[in-house]
């Protein structure tokens, strides 16, 4: 009976120690990744869209561990996201549109909490940093009709 019930604590499908440790690792590449297409765009819209960027522009923007970094843009270019010339990354269209998205989730939630909360503006950043990745097409509609903002060109705030 014991061996049973530690069987199903380590191995259940959705609750059990080996599940949450694999969806934990997940989530962290899905931030790593994320985070890194967020950098890249940042200097995607600083460079009007032209030149590619090496891991040291950004590492300089963003510290990234070179062993994360390197294996995050394995996997994005793996996922068609970005591409890679030499030592120099880029953007695909895929890419761009998917740092995009990110970006204005991370922005929809800081006009959020400037607008709705008492959080000071110094603040806003870091809070629209953790929620960023975890914001539902649902939650993303919500905040739009909250803000006033549903149907408004993603420039426009």
């Amino acid at each position: 009976m014991s061996f049973i019930t530690l069987f199903s604590i380590t191995f259940a499908p959705k609750r059990g120690i080996v599940s949450r440790y694999l969806i934990q690792i997940q989530n962290k590449k899905k931030i790593t990744d994320e985070n890194i297409l967020k950098t890249i765009y940042s200097l995607f819209e600083k460079d009007e869209h032209t030149t590619p960027f090496g891991s040291a522009q950004l590492t300089a923007i963003r510290s990234f561990d070179t062993s994360t970094l390197n294996k995050g843009i394995n996997r994005l270019i793996k996922k068609g996201l970005i591409q890679k010339r030499e030592d120099q990354f880029s953007l695909t269209e895929l890419g761009e549109l998917e740092s995009k998205r990110i970006v204005r989730l991370h922005r929809l939630w800081e006009q959020y909490l400037l607008k709705r909360t008492r959080v000071d503006s110094d603040h806003v950043h870091s809070g629209a940093e953790a929620i960023e990745h975890i914001i539902t097409p649902e939650i993303e509609k919500e905040l739009e009709r909250e803000l006033g903002i549903e149907g408004m060109p993603e420039n426009d705030y």
